[in-house]
């Protein structure tokens, strides 16, 4: 399935989704990117890939393709919007996850004989093309705020130092293994700290997420979460915290203290793996 990732001519069946829509008014940031254009022209082709048939399987990948596909426009748009490169170029990274999930998706369709070859090839050239603007996009970004590009022979993509690592500063070893599975089934790293001075270190390297047991005694979480805000380059880190649902206070004290997100515990095992795939723009 090599040729599958070649990319293919552009598709341009769907290239009037986006003009009507942009056309009659001033132009957000985000649509003055063509990258941002093909993502809704893909997210719009999207619909017609899977079957509208009973089966467990084709609902399963019909309702992934489509949360993928939306996060990418989603995503590009919210990147777009920010100001410091860090911040977008993390928002394009993640718009580029989602986008090769969406070609991981398309190659499953073909293999179970759910789409035909040629909507597949459509499909797949726009992706592929998606991937490639969004590597670009993010490298720019990435240099722009002084990190290092690592390129990897055959490949098309980038390496930004933390992207892949998050930081937990939970005292519960038992929920820390809890989060360490979920992460590694995303690929990424979970990285503890158990002291303040731990913490700051591990998130200077800028990881994708931090995560905070607000219930946490020694240090107590509140010191941590001081810490981190207390550091100008440490601002637009996405930080969430986690607390017992009989000290709901300890969520709105971290709120107001600079926790990106702060929910119950029930809340946060929910959305966990959410979390780890698109982490919340930080405030």
């Amino acid at each position: 399935m090599s040729d599958l990732f070649t990319p293919g001519p552009v598709p341009t069946a769907a290239a009037p989704v986006v003009a009507p829509l942009i056309s009659r008014s001033p132009l957000l940031d985000a649509e003055k990117l063509h990258v941002y254009r093909l993502a809704v022209q893909f997210q719009a082709l999207a619909n017609r890939l899977v079957p509208r048939q009973r089966g467990e399987l084709p609902a399963t990948l019909r309702d992934q393709l489509d949360r993928a596909s939306v996060s990418i426009v989603l995503n590009i748009a919210e990147g777009a919007g920010r100001f410091s490169p860090p911040d977008k170029g993390r928002f394009y990274s993640i718009a580029r996850g989602r986008a090769t999930e969406c070609g991981a998706v398309l190659d499953l369709l073909l293999a179970r004989h759910l789409v035909s070859k040629s909507l597949h090839h459509e499909a797949r050239s726009l992706i592929v093309r998606i991937v490639q603007m969004l590597t670009r996009l993010a490298d720019r970004m990435t240099r722009r705020s002084g990190n290092v590009h690592i390129h990897v022979p055959g490949r098309v993509g980038l390496h930004w130092p933390g992207m892949d690592r998050v930081v937990a500063f939970v005292d519960d070893l038992m929920f820390l293994s809890r989060i360490r599975e979920a992460a590694k089934a995303r690929g990424l790293e979970v990285q503890g700290a158990r002291t303040v001075a731990d913490l700051l270190a591990a998130c200077r390297e800028a990881p994708r997420l931090v995560i905070l047991d607000l219930d946490r005694g020694r240090p107590p979480a509140n010191e941590a979460l001081a810490a981190l805000r207390g550091e100008p380059a440490l601002a637009s880190l996405p930080i969430v915290g986690f607390f017992s649902h009989v000290h709901a206070d300890r969520g709105q004290q971290a709120r107001e203290a600079g926790c990106t997100r702060a929910m119950p515990r029930s809340v946060f095992v929910k959305e966990l793996d959410t979390l780890l795939a698109s982490p919340p723009a930080s405030r």
